[in-house]
């Protein structure tokens, strides 16, 4: 992916508190008991110290799985925090 697309990405898969609305952070993404085609995601806020679980279609886990997922560096390059 290049940077654009993964910014743009990054902008439309935020996922805002409810309470405090600041963005959270994804966490993991877990087989839905009742429902296999659907993922149980758990989100953090850290600001308000607390956790958040939504059920979402396996692809738009898959989608926040691979947003948070750390960027591979390549051989020789230094490495950065993209974050």
């Amino acid at each position: 992916m290049t940077q654009e697309l993964v910014q743009s990405a990054a902008a439309e898969l935020s996922a805002p508190c409810p309470q405090c609305r600041v963005e959270m952070l994804y966490v993991t993404a877990l087989p839905h008991a009742h429902a296999p085609q659907m993922r149980r995601t758990v989100f953090v806020c850290y600001t308000c110290n607390q956790t958040r679980t939504y059920s979402l279609s396996a692809a738009m886990a898959e989608a926040y799985a691979a947003l948070a997922a750390p960027r591979r560096v390549q051989k020789g390059a230094p490495a950065t925090n993209a974050r």
